[in-house]
């Protein structure tokens, strides 16, 4: 009966030699280099301003805004706009017919996100392709929205 432990204990030694520093086996995992990512292309900046053109604002809101109307001479036209990134300070919204700004308004911007609007009254010469635009207080144009006039 001296054999049995003498036995048992080599049998030990053979099952722990991975854990003593023997040689780990061949099923090792391989270490797969991926190719870097590439660099994602800066994507335009998002508009600074959200614009429509609407007949009435109501509760801070463009109420059913389009971009064809069909109104009788003395019709307000609005430019509704929501300032969504930017600084605070003042903000011009301008009616453009072809190149040239018909009438501008300039609207301060004590927060942003800001809603503010401007209106035009269109006169029987009115009639035409226009555009609003909203600018900050440099110039540059946040956004635009073109829209029909048709005077009755």
């Amino acid at each position: 009966m001296t054999f049995a432990p003498r036995l048992a204990i080599s049998g030990l030694l053979l099952l722990a030699s991975p854990a003593l520093g023997q040689p780990a086996s061949p099923a090792t995992p391989k270490v797969i280099e991926k190719p870097a990512p590439e660099v994602a292309k800066s994507a335009p900046a998002a508009p600074g301003a959200e614009l429509k053109t609407c007949l009435a604002i109501e509760n801070r809101e463009a109420k059913d805004p389009s971009s064809s109307f069909k109104v009788a001479a003395g019709t307000k036209i609005y430019a509704w706009t929501r300032i969504v990134r930017g600084e605070i300070g003042k903000v011009t919204i301008a009616f453009r017919k072809g190149e040239q700004d018909v009438f501008t308004q300039e609207l301060s911007v004590p927060s942003v996100p800001f809603r503010t609007n401007a209106y035009k009254t269109f006169r029987k010469d009115d009639a035409g392709d226009w555009t609003a635009v909203v600018r900050d207080a440099s110039g540059k144009e946040l956004a635009l929205s073109a829209f029909k006039v048709e005077i009755e």
